[in-house]
């Protein structure tokens, strides 16, 4: 599920942040014993949010010898004429490392494409080190730079997947490094992710009670600590609810809210 809009659907030690007021609250790094790959699974579902429906599909599979966890989501066109989103999240299986992060416009007509905007976006990462491939229009030729994090990064429209990754319990609270696309634009925005276990909640899925864990997660900025988005269901930050033991083939991440959007399982799951 995605994070601050609907970047997720859903969603690393910080290099030298400003020290904050919640700076006793452990952090979680990229390669920490905390996040196990383990807890997740494989899983097929749609969700709705506004008049969309979205469809996620999470498999486990080898890319180039590499046990990964992949997630592919499709944002379908909410009118015609207007093209859909389909995006890929490649993890490390285990410890939920980003091995690549792709974005693209699915049916766009020749010669599309409006000045800078891409219409295909990848990254691929090895540790803190990225190559970022951008295409503009359809005819347009792909490029590639490379550049760095100060370090290994959890990738933000995939936060949801870290979330439960973690021991999540009643009072837990954790701070990750993440580094998320916001929109087709071909710069990673760096936050201090503070996630905190809120509450319970109980869905209904397919015909059976799946209890939740409510995490709120305030964004901050990684240099100054300045909360940029709050976290709760009804603000800006939001609430990722996890599934505490979800059922085989159930999503993880069962519903994200904030103050302007709900992404939640559509009824048929």
């Amino acid at each position: 599920m995605h994070a601050l809009t609907i970047s997720a659907l859903a969603t690393l030690s910080l290099f030298s942040f400003h020290p904050t007021a919640d700076d006793d609250v452990r952090a979680v790094d990229v390669g920490s014993r905390e996040v196990s790959g383990k807890r997740l699974r494989p899983f097929d579902a749609t969700w709705t949010s506004a008049k969309a429906e979205i469809t996620e599909v999470a498999t486990i599979e080898k890319r180039d010898g590499r046990k990964c966890y992949v997630r592919v989501q499709h944002w379908p066109a909410l009118q015609e004429g207007v093209v859909s989103v389909r995006s890929e999240l490649v993890l490390d299986a285990s410890t939920l490392e980003t091995v690549s992060f792709q974005t693209e416009l699915v049916g766009l007509p020749e010669g599309a494409g409006v000045g800078d905007t891409p219409v295909f976006l990848r990254w691929e990462f090895d540790g803190a080190n990225y190559a970022c491939t951008v295409q503009r229009g359809v005819a347009g030729e792909r490029v590639t730079n490379r550049s760095a994090l100060p370090a290994p990064m959890f990738e933000g429209s995939g936060l949801g997947l870290a979330l439960a990754a973690l021991p999540l319990k009643d009072g837990y609270e954790a701070r990750l490094p993440v580094a998320m696309n916001l929109g087709l634009t071909d710069a990673l925005t760096l936050y201090n992710v503070h996630a905190r276990v809120v509450g319970t909640e109980t869905f209904e899925w397919k015909g059976k009670d799946v209890e939740a864990w409510v995490v709120d997660v305030d964004w901050a900025d990684p240099e100054t600590g300045e909360i940029t988005s709050a976290g709760g269901a009804d603000a800006p930050g939001g609430a990722y609810f996890v599934a505490a033991k979800p059922p085989k083939g159930c999503p993880h991440v069962v519903s994200y809210r904030n103050d302007s959007v709900r992404i939640e399982l559509a009824s048929e799951e």
